[in-house]
């Protein structure tokens, strides 16, 4: 079996989201799911999201709280708060762990926020750094239109399939005298005469067809 991507060849082996999945770039996810669990002591967040395949992302605390602050996340949600706000993160080679450089993710953009936010954010015991959000700008969701009812049109393909239909003569002379159908051609010359126009047209055909006038 062939592989499918590249990207399938280099994806870290992990039952998370970690930096080096994002390795080839930033990614930009919509948050479906939040759980609470709890991890040497500390209370920790696990988040799903659309197409992440079973890897949950779980954000460090600092990554967590820049997230309940930009969104107004109160301290006693469960983290269903989180549903449904999208962000884009990528990897942050400079992230340390016990002193060495290991890379971590950080998130770039974020929906909902309408400006650049700079958010000072705590990357080691009594030091903090700067960080800026930027707005996440998703694309609009086109709603299609559906088109109105030609009630018009649909008279007038009424009254050619009538026309079309008869057989002969005294038919055809049956049918314009129907009164409704006087009306509906009346309409169609007063209000939409191009389609009186077809009508007509269908009408004089027929006329000449069974050998005389209706």
């Amino acid at each position: 079996m062939g592989v499918a991507n590249i990207g399938s060849v280099i994806e870290p082996k992990s039952d998370q989201l970690n930096s080096d999945d994002l390795a080839i770039g930033p990614r930009t996810i919509k948050i479906t799911g939040t759980s609470i669990y709890q991890e040497a002591g500390k209370n920790k967040i696990s988040i799903s999201f659309e197409g992440d395949n079973g890897k949950p992302w779980k954000p460090c605390t600092t990554t967590a709280r820049l997230m309940a602050i930009l969104w107004k996340i109160p301290g006693d949600d469960d983290g269903s708060g989180l549903v449904g706000h999208s962000l884009t993160i990528y990897r942050d080679p400079s992230v340390k762990w016990s002193g060495m450089a290991v890379g971590g993710i950080r998130i770039s953009h974020m929906d909902t926020i309408d400006k650049d936010r700079v958010e000072m954010v705590t990357i080691a015991r009594g030091k903090k750094e700067a960080m800026i959000i930027k707005p996440l700008k998703l694309a609009a969701t086109v709603t299609p239109i559906t088109p109105k009812a030609d009630k018009a049109k649909e008279g007038s393909d009424a009254l050619i399939a009538m026309i079309e239909n008869c057989m002969t003569a005294d038919e055809l002379g049956e049918l314009l005298n129907d009164a409704d159908v006087k009306k509906k051609i009346e309409y169609l010359e007063s209000k939409r005469p191009e389609l009186a126009k077809e009508v007509n047209a269908l009408l004089e055909m027929a006329r000449k067809v069974f050998g005389g006038e209706s």
